[in-house]
């Protein structure tokens, strides 16, 4: 009744609902992503991330290799879940954004570091957007003390080395 009577009034209103949903999408976000993913409580790190490869590879027909070689390299459970949560965040993208049918993932380490390399076969892009998913990436990474890079060309490419003190 109201955008009848009074245009303006409504379009001031709704951009005020607006803010409010938007604000609260963040914030339903920022708890869901404190949170410790179901698959790290009940398995191994390792174990987790095969059976999301699994899982995600029998959905959308990609086919996932992973090289992990991170034997004796006892982690964290903020970085085990912050890997987690980008190998997750990068597999989407591939396929979502990138319409990739092949994503190559190592964890490995390179000296003093622990290396995550996600590779796709997909569209890649000339220039990299740091949307929602990107920027969280960088925004986990560096809680840890890590580092992230992207690179489009020739599909896209996940790196990440977050330094490991033994």
């Amino acid at each position: 009744m109201m955008i009848d009577s009074n245009p303006e009034a409504t379009k001031s209103q709704l951009k005020i609902i607006s803010k409010v949903v938007r604000q609260g999408m963040v914030d339903v976000r920022k708890s869901l992503n404190k949170l410790r993913p179901g698959a790290l409580e009940k398995q191994g790190f390792k174990e987790a991330i095969e059976k999301m490869i699994e899982d995600f590879g029998s959905l959308s027909e990609v086919n996932i290799k992973l090289d992990y070689r991170l034997k004796d390299v006892d982690l964290e459970n903020t970085t085990e879940d912050i890997l987690f949560r980008i190998i997750q965040e990068s597999m989407t993208n591939s396929v979502r954004h990138g319409g990739a049918s092949q994503i190559n993932i190592s964890l490995y380490m390179e000296e003093n570091n622990l290396c995550l390399y996600i590779k796709d076969n997909g569209i890649g892009c000339s220039e990299i957007s740091y949307g929602f998913g990107l920027k969280q990436m960088k925004e986990r990474v560096a809680i840890i003390n890590g580092k992230v890079k992207f690179d489009g060309t020739n599909g896209f490419m996940v790196m990440v080395k977050i330094p490991i003190f033994k």
